[in-house]
């Protein structure tokens, strides 16, 4: 049955008994322009029936004019979005508004839903009494759809799939709130992998991809379904343990070392192991900066201890609350977080021996521990790598000196800080008199 047919048999527009010749030209192209609209349309009385479809609605919402006629408008909606216009709806009926939007989930024919731009106004009769409405219907499942996609990727880790920092600190954020207000406990983990970046320099970069993958896994495994479990940085991962005692959280932390310990990534014919180091920091009613803070410091301490073990924070006198006060003030100094400048060292670590074998260097030696601060104010600061390669059988030795922000940024992996970088790695070393061999 043609839009238009159906239109006449329900009397959606029923003719005035004064209707002129003019009045029926106005009808007649209305029923033409309903019924051949790209876009969907219907009309649809005070209670939900429909009166009337074009052939773009039921190629949208996959039912025929017939199967639609024996219906209603909240038979195809979504159970959760049968109210969700109930308001704007009893405004346009009561005549407030002239006609509103809302976005909506139809089920389709076949049985899956899709997500519809819904535009609604109403007609009235000469009395301003409402007579029905006319919807316009748009498929909007491909934005839709595009939009959660860039959502997720601006939370998540493109490679483990896990949150990403800022999804992270957005959740610790909003529990420490929540457990301030109930006096509820929690803890925090992070998590840093021992000796990462020996994996990248002799099995390559795929090689620490791979690992990386393989313990986001196996932490995945451990978590329950009220931990957060995020990527935070190159090798660091951190957890949010909501409601958690002192005591469970050294057990999980505990268990975590144990799991990554036993822990096997294949890579080819090789089979790679890591340890970790875990630094653990309780909520004691504080903000997630300091929280942060404390656990990072924790994770350092279990480092220094020996590595692929756990540190809890310990808030004993002064030089404690000193070491977390220095952490926040070189955080805050910075435009992000300490954990991506610790991933922009690590990329220049990287970088500086990529291109040093470029100079004919066999190896070349970085460690984490040559890096110092100047002594600049926060604001201006930087960091110097102190390095010692090996061309020709001669030893060379220098300092580069890189701003504190460009290494922020570079962690984050914006590629325009990297080439900065890089280009100030290259002209130091091509200012070495030895040249290249």
């Amino acid at each position: 049955m043609a839009g238009s047919e159906l239109l006449r048999r329900e009397s959606a527009v029923p003719p005035s008994p004064q209707a002129t010749r003019g009045g029926d030209d106005v009808h007649r192209r209305f029923e033409s322009a309903f019924g051949r609209a790209p876009i969907g349309m219907a009309l649809v009385d005070c209670v939900g029936r429909w009166l009337a479809v074009n052939a773009a609605f039921c190629s949208t919402t996959g039912y025929s004019q017939e199967e639609l006629k024996g219906t209603t408008l909240e038979a195809i909606t979504h159970p959760d979005d049968v109210d969700l216009d109930a308001p704007q709806k009893q405004d346009l009926l009561e005549g407030r508004i002239p006609s509103y939007e809302v976005e909506v989930r139809y089920r389709h024919a076949r049985g899956h839903h899709l997500w519809v731009l819904v535009a609604v106004a109403m007609v009235r009769d000469d009395r301003n009494r409402p007579l029905y409405a006319i919807t316009q219907v748009q498929d909007i499942s491909a934005r839709k759809e595009l939009a959660e996609r860039l959502a997720y990727q601006v939370d998540h880790d493109f490679l483990t799939g896990l949150p990403n920092r800022r999804r992270f600190e957005n959740e610790l954020a909003r529990e420490t709130r929540r457990a301030s207000r109930y006096g509820s406990g929690g803890a925090i983990l992070l998590i840093d992998l021992d000796h990462f970046k020996d994996v990248n320099d002799v099995l390559g970069h795929k090689a620490g991809d791979d690992l990386l993958k393989g313990v986001a896994g196996a932490l995945r495994r451990r978590m329950r379904q009220t931990d957060v479990l995020a990527r935070v940085g190159g090798d660091e991962f951190a957890v949010l343990l909501p409601q958690t005692a002192r005591e469970e959280a050294r057990i999980v932390a505990a268990g975590i070392v144990d799991t990554l310990r036993q822990h096997v990534t294949v890579v080819g014919e090789r089979s790679i192991r890591v340890t970790a180091s875990v630094g653990v920091a309780l909520f004691e009613g504080l903000g997630s900066e300091e929280l942060l803070a404390r656990a990072d410091l924790a994770m350092y301490d279990a480092k220094a201890e020996g590595r692929g073990r756990l540190s809890m924070y310990q808030a004993e006198g002064d030089l404690a609350e000193e070491r977390v006060r220095e952490t926040l003030e070189r955080d805050r100094g910075g435009a992000m977080s300490t954990m991506e400048l610790k991933a922009g060292r690590r990329w220049v670590e990287r970088r500086f021996e990529e291109i040093a074998r470029e100079f004919g260097a066999p190896r070349s030696l970085t460690q984490e521990d040559r890096w110092q601060e100047d002594g600049a104010p926060l604001a201006n600061q930087n960091q110097s790598m102190a390095y010692y390669i090996e061309i020709g059988g001669r030893l060379k030795h220098g300092e580069l000196k890189f701003s504190e922000n460009d290494l922020e940024i570079a962690g984050t992996g914006e590629q325009a800080a990297q080439e900065r970088l890089g280009r100030q790695i290259r002209g130091v070393l091509a200012s070495q008199p030895v040249g290249r061999q």
